[in-house]
């Protein structure tokens, strides 16, 4: 799954939630492809809490600027992380709607920050905006 999210107490973020666990704090190379070109992206296994990590990883993307880009002009996305045995974890993603997803997640939180009406809410599954 790709996630966009947007902590109260932070920035927005982009995150990857993968099948394959991850050492938390750890660092790992990957590719960012859509059909207008690929970049190179750092991934950074992430302790989210009440996540059991037994079902998986949750990595963090950065450079956000050059993901977030990519996301948003993009059409289709895939993302290629490389394993230990010589082999890649590749997901792959329709953007159609992203654009406007983000824009409402954005325009939410800073409304939300603005008015001091701050609180987290949980969605226990994929939501369709």
């Amino acid at each position: 799954m790709l996630a966009f999210t947007c902590p109260f107490t932070d920035d927005c973020h982009y995150r990857l939630i993968t099948p394959n666990t991850c050492v938390e704090g750890e660092k790992y190379p990957g590719v960012l492809s859509t059909n207008k070109g690929a970049i190179s992206v750092t991934l950074h296994c992430l302790s989210i809490v009440g996540w059991d990590s037994n079902r998986g990883g949750v990595l963090g993307l950065a450079p956000f600027d050059n993901v977030d880009l990519a996301v948003r002009e993009g059409r289709d996305l895939g993302i290629a992380v490389p394993l230990k045995n010589g082999q890649f974890h590749v997901s792959r993603f329709s953007l159609i709607g992203s654009s406007a997803a983000i824009n409402y997640v954005n325009g939410a939180t800073a409304k939300a920050k603005e008015s001091g009406n701050v609180r987290p809410t949980y969605v226990p599954r994929d939501s369709r905006l």
